[in-house]
């Protein structure tokens, strides 16, 4: 078959940061103080090369080996797309296995669990240590925290201990919300891939809310976040879906809020959608 699934697949971690509008989040027009769309764009080479390194050699390992990839990136430039960057390193290996979806989905999260090493662990700690991600705090829980220079013993035991979160739920339970987001911009696509990707997005919040608010914010701001979000779906079904995002994103950027697990699930889906259009991935 022709073309090349881990190029279409890194394409979601190029279109989804160009779409606009977005609530608190960077566009191609909107910027944040520390990052905008160009460092965005520098990053999809980077998880491009990740996803390659992920694609070659032994299952055992892969996830440490995109990382890796990634890392000179974190350390220039912060948290960009590391999200985005853990959802689609799996994938990039699934579909060394197969290109049908959405077995592919289920089959990237048997590798993750099946695949895993302490290096994965010990990487997945560096990445988010050399992103500085602001949000983590001062952890106690069942593995060590983030910066107190021990590692759990494996990437599995991480994803597990913060399995309420979007983005690691996903990893480990076959991306139920991937698979969701990606109906939703397959059946936009006629009004093309910005539209699609902000319904996506609009019906993620609305659905799931944005677990990256949670923890930055609090759970009685994750459930405003929610109401605010399904009241924007009802104004999308009237005046359409920018509309919506535009009031969504008038209530949360002057609050600092910015849906970070969102993104990064619809980031996942685009990549998956640009496969299957594409041709390199299959419905099956």
């Amino acid at each position: 078959m022709p073309g090349d699934p881990l190029l279409a697949l890194a394409m979601g971690a190029l279109l989804e940061p160009l779409a606009h509008p977005k609530p608190g989040a960077v566009t191609r027009c909107l910027s944040h103080s520390d990052k905008d769309v160009f460092d965005f764009a520098e990053s999809f080479h980077y998880v491009y090369s990740a996803c390659q390194a992920s694609a070659i050699g032994e299952c055992k390992g892969f996830m440490a080996r995109g990382i890796r990839e990634y890392l000179p990136l974190a350390r220039a430039r912060g948290n960009i797309q590391a999200g985005t960057l853990m959802l689609l390193l799996p994938l990039c290996r699934a579909v060394q296995e197969t290109r049908q979806y959405p077995a592919l989905l289920r089959e990237a999260s048997r590798l993750v669990i099946e695949c895993d090493s302490p290096e994965s662990a010990r990487l997945y700690y560096r990445l988010l240590e050399e992103a500085n991600v602001s949000h983590l705090g001062v952890y106690e829980g069942p593995v060590p925290g983030v910066g107190s220079g021990r590692y759990p013993g494996s990437l599995w035991e991480a994803l597990w201990a913060a399995r309420w979160d979007l983005v690691h739920r996903e990893l480990l339970y076959g991306y139920p919300l991937v698979e969701e987001a990606v109906g939703v911009i397959l059946g936009g696509l006629g009004a093309g891939w910005e539209e699609a990707i902000l319904w996506a997005l609009l019906r993620i919040l609305a659905r799931h809310g944005d677990t990256l608010i949670a923890h930055k914010y609090g759970w009685m701001a994750y459930k405003k976040a929610l109401w605010e979000a399904r009241l924007a779906l009802r104004i999308a079904s009237g005046e359409g879906v920018r509309r919506a995002l535009e009031y969504l994103d008038g209530l949360w950027r002057p609050r600092g809020w910015s849906p970070g697990a969102a993104l990064d699930i619809v980031a996942a889906a685009t990549g998956v959608a640009y496969g299957l259009q594409a041709g390199v991935l299959v419905e099956g």
